[in-house]
This record gives C-alpha cells, sequence and structure tokens, in this order.
C-alpha cells in the first residue's frame, strides 16, 4: 500500500460533507473529513478503503474517486501516510459505523459555510484542512 490512511472528500456541486467526532486525545468533537485506516486484510488498495470509509461513515457511494495526493501526515514524527480522494456522483444510503463511531454526526456544508469553519478554527484537523487545499488547487469542481 501507497498510504496508510484515506481520507475522501464527498463534493455535491457546491457542497462538502464532513463527519463530526469525539476525538479522545484532544479532548474534544471536531468536523473533518471522512477518514480511515487502510486495513490489508480487507481493503485491496486505498481506493478500495475510500470507498468502505465513505460508505461507513457516511452512508454515501460514489459513481467516481479521483485521487487528489497524498500527504505525510506529521513527518517530524510519524510516518503515516494519507492517500486524498474526491468522491463525486453521490448516492445516499445509510451508513454503517463501527461501534467506536456510533456517536459520530454527518452533515452537508456549503463550500463557503466551510471556509467559515477553517477561518473561525470549528475545523481544526490538519489532514482536513490540508485535503480542501489539494481540492482548491484542482479547480472549482475540484
Amino acid at each position: 500500500m501507497d498510504a496508510d490512511i484515506a481520507l475522501i472528500v464527498a463534493l455535491d456541486g457546491d457542497r462538502l460533507h464532513l463527519v463530526e467526532q469525539h476525538r479522545p486525545v484532544v479532548g474534544g468533537r471536531r468536523w473533518e473529513f471522512p477518514s480511515g485506516d487502510v486495513e490489508p486484510l480487507v481493503d485491496s488498495d486505498t481506493a478500495a478503503t475510500a470507498t468502505r470509509e465513505l460508505r461507513e461513515e457516511t452512508g454515501l457511494r460514489a459513481a467516481s474517486l479521483t485521487r487528489l495526493g497524498t500527504l505525510d501526515i506529521m513527518p517530524s514524527t510519524l510516518d503515516q501516510r494519507c492517500a486524498v480522494f474526491l468522491a463525486a456522483g453521490l448516492t445516499e444510503g445509510a451508513p454503517d459505523r463501527d461501534p467506536g463511531e456510533r456517536d459520530m454526526r454527518s452533515a452537508w456544508f456549503a463550500r463557503s459555510e466551510v471556509e467559515q469553519m477553517i477561518a473561525d478554527g470549528t475545523i481544526c484537523d490538519a489532514k482536513t484542512l490540508a485535503a480542501y487545499a489539494l481540492l482548491a488547487v484542482h479547480g472549482p469542481a475540484g
């Protein structure tokens, strides 16, 4: 595998889909793009991880996934890498969350709302911020 984590930017027109969950390490809830660890015995590649995590966390299914790039999570301390995917052609369904994700919420936000959440510090997850930057450099539609 070329990455340990897959992150998914689910884009529908001007809307982005985020999840919110409790992050015990920082002692609070965080809004972020859906993401999850690659499970080598389950996932054939990082795109399979992205497909699985998007479905599990949000219930969304994507007609297409486009790789936007790869992030080094924290290269001064960790050797983890994160593959960032743009999900498009979305259909909604019921999430299938892991037991530890039962308190997770998910919602659609306009890009302007996401940018406001970034500006006011509501979104402070580094992976999400970097993924949004990758989305921005790929143009208005991602």
